[in-house]
This record gives C-alpha cells, sequence and structure tokens, in this order.
C-alpha cells in the first residue's frame, strides 16, 4: 500500500490548492477559531489543507508515511515561504508523539480503512489531541457518484480500497471513540464529479493532465476571500460529495 502512495504522489503532479481544498478550509474556519493552535494533519496528502491553515494556525505538523508526499508538501510549503511547519514520515499507527495538539485532522484518510482499524484510526486522531481539543475527519460522503467512484477498476488501482461515510456512519464512530460531536455536514456537491466524468468518456484519453507549476509566493498573495464566492447551498446540504465531522477530546 505504501508503494501505491508513492506511486500517486510521485513526480509532484497533485501540488495545487484545490477548489475542495478551499472550501474545507472555509468551514472548518466557520466552527473554528484557528489562531494561535497548534494543528497537525495525518495522512496529510498534498498539505495543501495544511497549507491554507498556516496562515492562522501557531504552528501546522504534517505527517504522512509517503517520501513522495512529504517530499511534495515540503516543497510547496518553500514555495509559500511558510516558516511555522514540521513534516514527519511516519506510519501512523507506528508514530510515537512526544506532544499533543489543539487539532488534529484528516482530509481523505479514514475511509480506506474498515473495521476494528478504521476505528483505531480514529483513536489515533484522538490519542494525538489535547484534553478539550478538536478533531476533525474530512472524508468522500456516501452519495451516488462516491459510490460509483469507489467501485470503478481504475479508481481501486490508483487509491486501493475506500469506502464512503454517511453521517450516521461518523456520528457512531465518534460515539465509539468517545469524542463529542459538534458538527457533522455535507459540503461541495462538485466533489468527484469531474473525474468520474472524464472516466467515463469515450474520449477521455484526448484529455491530458496539465502539470501544475508554482510560483515563489506567499499566503498573503493567496486569494482566501474568493471564498466568499463558494456559496453552502442546498445542493451542498443534500448531495456533497463531502462529509466533514468535528469533535472534541472531553475524555482524555
Amino acid at each position: 500500500m505504501k508503494d501505491k502512495w508513492d506511486k500517486v504522489w510521485e513526480g509532484g503532479s497533485r501540488l495545487k490548492i484545490s477548489r475542495f481544498n478551499k472550501i474545507s478550509f472555509e468551514r472548518i474556519c466557520h466552527y473554528i477559531n484557528l489562531k494561535g493552535l497548534e494543528t497537525i494533519e495525518l495522512g496529510a496528502g498534498t498539505g495543501a489543507l495544511s497549507l491554507l491553515i498556516s496562515k492562522y494556525a501557531k504552528s501546522v505538523t504534517l505527517l504522512d508515511y509517503s517520501k513522495s508526499a512529504i517530499s511534495n508538501i515540503k516543497h510547496l510549503f518553500k514555495v509559500y515561504n511558510i516558516q511555522n511547519c514540521h513534516f514527519i514520515c511516519k506510519d501512523l499507527f507506528k508514530f510515537r508523539p512526544t506532544k499533543k495538539y489543539d487539532v488534529v485532522l484528516s482530509s481523505g484518510l479514514l475511509e480506506h480503512f474498515k473495521g476494528k482499524k478504521q476505528l483505531e484510526c480514529l483513536m489515533r486522531h484522538k490519542h494525538l489531541s489535547k484534553k478539550g481539543g478538536y478533531i476533525i475527519i474530512i472524508a468522500p460522503s456516501n452519495n451516488l457518484v462516491n459510490n460509483i467512484r469507489c467501485r470503478m477498476r481504475y479508481f481501486i488501482e490508483l487509491f486501493g480500497y475506500q469506502r464512503p461515510i454517511s453521517k450516521r456512519k461518523m456520528l457512531e464512530l465518534f460515539k465509539s471513540a468517545k469524542i463529542t460531536p459538534l458538527a457533522i455536514e455535507n459540503f461541495d456537491f462538485t466533489y468527484g464529479l469531474y473525474s468520474l466524468i472524464l472516466r467515463l468518456m469515450p474520449l477521455r484519453r484526448k484529455f491530458k493532465k496539465s502539470k501544475c507549476k508554482l510560483r515563489r509566493n506567499n499566503l498573503e498573495n493567496l486569494d482566501f476571500y474568493s471564498l466568499k464566492n463558494i456559496h453552502w447551498s442546498l445542493l451542498d446540504r443534500f448531495f456533497g460529495g463531502l462529509i466533514m465531522g468535528i469533535g472534541r477530546n472531553d475524555n482524555d
């Protein structure tokens, strides 16, 4: 599995701040004031969500067991001249932390586990959080598009096992981990649509992925407030392709 994710992240072709990263960041800020908090992102992937968070947080730590992912993330943070960051290349289940964090989050991680392993993954989030700290889980929601994508051979070969998560399942996991649920919501109804359409189109081979070229920059020049043009509509609430669960560690 580690080799699979190294292949996904190799070459830095996914180095970008996507629409769903921006919307995820906006929804987190709706519930949590990140100013002065220490955060850690588990299974950091592209690192784009923590990059956005770094504008407000005291520090951001990014953990991933893929060397390719960590290499890409370091490059991304260097391009944006981010200093309040730390990088850890470790298996989450073997990671032995020396500190705990105000916010522990993951995006696109929990859906790759099932049964006891999924609950164990969530418990690792809780173990890394301070008492009273926040746990944030972002994953594909249990909608039609994601249920189709996760069973297509192309996406299985690319990302391995994954299953969407419903609101009921998120709540059950929080209760099993003894995490106090604060909010569970669907958002971004466009998530997954583009990649699914490309895979279903007969002429999909004519579409080539363009490499994302990053220019040396800093977060002051990133247009955060273009987020105001992204409306949290009824489509998001009922058909959102992503689900976010926010909980608090009140039982550590």
